[in-house]
């Protein structure tokens, strides 16, 4: 995947498990996508807001769709649950962008 196709940071949703991986930009990506072996359901979410269906071909970029602020909520939510954060409920539905800023924040912490 070429650097410029992803705006950085994303995060990759695992079919099956709530917590959210962060990759911080495209060297982060190549390692990870290196190491780990991709199931159907897997996705990768980019700081625009555009969703791609993992696995990905090395060599092209699947077309993106669009992830809406209210599933992104809901990610967010599982994510913190998994962690065992109190008060997620509270979190309401966030642009990617921001989404991006508080995975960020829980990760330096």
């Amino acid at each position: 995947m070429q650097q410029h196709d992803i705006d950085w940071p994303a995060f990759i949703k695992y079919a099956g498990d709530d917590e959210l991986a962060l990759v911080a930009d495209d060297a982060c990506w190549q390692s990870e996508f290196e190491q780990v072996g991709f199931d159907a359901g897997d996705f990768l979410v980019d700081s625009a807001g555009r969703r791609f269906a993992l696995p990905i071909d090395a060599g092209s970029v699947s077309q993106p769709g669009t992830i809406d602020p209210v599933e992104l909520g809901v990610l967010l939510r599982g994510h913190f649950a998994a962690l065992g954060q109190c008060c997620i409920a509270k979190l309401p539905a966030l642009p990617a962008t921001e989404v991006m800023q508080l995975l960020q924040q829980a990760e330096d912490q």
